[in-house]
C-alpha cells in the first residue's frame, strides 16, 4: 500500500485508479467513496480509461457523490476512446436526460453504433425506442430484429419480450412453443415476469401440456419475487385445490401479498374470505375493509358486497372496517371514490 500510494502521489495513473478501486470495494482499507473520486478523478485527468469510467459510474449512482452532468462527462470521454459500456451509458444519459438536456436523435445513433458490435443492451434498448416510437416512427419488424440479438445474446430481457411478442403474434406469427422456450431462458435466470408468464401457460395447457403443479410451481417462483399476478393466481390455486389440497391460509397469505401492491382482485377475494370465514375465523371488519379498498379501485363486485355488507354489518365492525380502508385506500389513490362511498352508507 506504502509504494501504491507513493506512486500515486507522484501522479502515476494506473496507480491512481487502482487506489480509487480499493475505496470502492473497501480492499486493505475502509470503503470511502469519497477518496475514490478524488483517486479516480485524478487518474481520468490524465485520460485513464477505465479511471474515467468508474469516475463515471460513481458519479451517476452513488447517492453521497451525485453528480449526472459530471458523469455524462466522464461516460463521453471514456466513449470517446472505445469504452464500449461507456459508450452504451452514454447514449442512455441522452435518451432520459440525465445530466443534459434529453436527446433522442443522438441516443438512437449512438446506440444503433454498439448494437451493431454485438452490445446486447444496446440492442434490447434500440428495440424499445422502435417498439414505443421514442425518437423514431413506431416499427415493430425493427423492434423484434433488435430484441431477437439481444435474446440470442443470453438478455433477459430481451427473452422475455420476444416470449411476450411470440405469444401475442406482435410483429411475428403467434408460436405458442416458441413463446415458451423464450420464457425458459428468461426464467432459467430467475426473470419473474416469465415464471409468471409459464405459470399461466402450464395452467392454461398454451404451447405446453396443461399441468397444473408446474403451474403452481412457477407462480411460486415469481410470487416469491413480489410479482402481484403470481400470487393472485397462486392464491385462487390453493384456494381452489387446483394441483393439490385446498389451503386456505396460504392462499390468504398470497391473496394479502398481492392486495398490499394494489391488485384489487385480490383485495375482494380477502373479502371473500373474512366474510365466509375461510382458513380463519369470520371477521366482517376485515371484509368491509377489503371490499372498501377494492372498490375505491373499480371493482364492481367488490362494491356491490361492501354496499350490501353495510346495512348487514355492526355498526362498531362497520367503523374498525372502515378505519382500517382508510390506510390502504390513501396509498392506492382511490380516496374520491371511497369517501362517495362512505357518504353513501353514512
Amino acid at each position: 500500500m506504502k509504494l501504491l500510494l507513493a506512486a500515486a502521489n507522484e501522479g502515476n495513473a494506473n496507480a491512481q485508479n487502482a487506489l480509487g478501486d480499493i475505496f470502492v470495494n473497501g480492499d486493505f482499507l475502509d470503503r470511502d467513496i469519497f477518496q475514490a473520486v478524488k483517486w479516480y478523478r485524478l487518474a481520468a485527468e490524465q485520460g485513464h480509461l477505465e479511471a474515467q469510467y468508474s469516475l463515471a459510474q460513481l458519479l451517476a449512482h452513488d447517492p453521497d457523490v451525485l453528480d449526472e452532468e459530471a458523469a455524462h462527462d466522464c461516460f463521453q470521454q471514456a466513449a470517446e476512446q472505445g469504452h464500449s459500456e461507456a459508450q452504451y451509458y452514454l447514449a442512455m444519459m441522452n435518451l432520459n436526460g440525465q445530466g443534459v438536456p434529453q436527446n433522442l436523435e443522438a441516443a438512437a445513433s449512438q446506440l444503433r453504433k454498439i448494437a451493431e458490435n454485438g452490445h446486447a443492451n444496446a440492442q434490447y434498448s434500440l428495440g424499445q425506442m422502435h417498439e414505443y416510437a421514442k425518437g423514431m416512427p413506431e416499427d415493430i419488424d425493427e423492434a423484434l430484429y433488435w430484441y431477437r440479438l439481444s435474446a440470442n445474446q443470453g438478455h433477459v430481457q430481451g427473452q422475455r419480450k420476444m416470449g411476450l411478442m411470440t405469444l401475442r403474434g406482435i410483429g411475428t406469427p403467434q408460436d405458442f412453443q416458441e413463446a415458451a422456450n423464450y420464457f425458459f431462458l428468461a426464467a432459467d435466470q430467475g426473470n419473474p415476469d416469465s415464471l409468471y408468464h409459464l405459470g399461466l401457460m402450464f395452467y392454461d395447457g398454451t404451447g405446453v401440456s396443461q399441468d397444473f403443479k408446474l403451474a403452481a410451481h412457477y407462480y411460486l417462483l415469481a410470487a416469491e419475487q413480489d410479482h402481484p399476478g403470481a400470487q393472485y393466481n397462486l392464491a385462487q390455486m390453493l384456494r381452489q385445490g387446483e394441483g393439490g389440497p385446498q389451503l386456505y391460509n396460504e392462499a390468504r397469505k398470497w391473496y394479502e401479498l398481492a392486495a398490499q401492491q394494489g391488485l384489487a382482485q385480490a383485495q375482494f377475494n380477502l373479502g371473500m374470505l373474512s366474510y365466509t370465514g375461510m382458513g380463519e375465523p369470520k371477521d366482517l371488519a376485515s371484509a368491509f375493509k377489503w371490499w372498501a379498498v377494492a372498490a375505491s379501485q373499480g371493482d364492481p363486485l367488490a362494491e356491490k358486497n361492501f354496499t350490501l355488507l353495510a346495512s348487514d354489518a355492526p355498526p362498531d365492525e362497520r367503523v374498525k372496517g372502515l378505519d382500517q380502508a382508510a390506510e390502504w385506500v390513501e396509498k392506492f389513490g382511490g380516496k374520491v371514490a371511497f369517501n362517495t362511498f362512505v357518504q353513501r352508507i353514512s
